[in-house]
């Protein structure tokens, strides 16, 4: 049985896999580009993981974005690495 996106829908256990992998990936980029997400980074993890979760990528890459935006326990993440709450850049 397939879903919209033609790909087989997942199991809960294998989507928060793939739910901890984006963040870890996000996280990277918050990194790695001191505090700014800009949507060349964010494309680029829509397109690796898009034949696994098929249009959910979107929603599952913008609640991790949100994570680390709102969550308190990111506090010192966010405090850190100059993560403000400005959103995607679109450079």
């Amino acid at each position: 049985m397939y879903n919209r996106a033609g790909n087989r829908p997942q199991s809960f256990a294998t989507m928060k896999n793939l739910t901890k992998q984006i963040r870890n990936e996000i996280k990277g980029i918050i990194i790695a580009n001191k505090g700014v997400v800009l949507n060349a980074d964010v494309v680029a993890i829509y397109d690796r993981f898009r034949p696994l979760a098929g249009i959910e990528i979107v929603s599952m890459v913008q609640n991790a974005i949100s994570y680390f935006r709102f969550s308190p326990q990111q506090a010192e993440f966010r405090k850190k690495y100059n993560f403000q709450s400005g959103g995607v850049c679109y450079q």
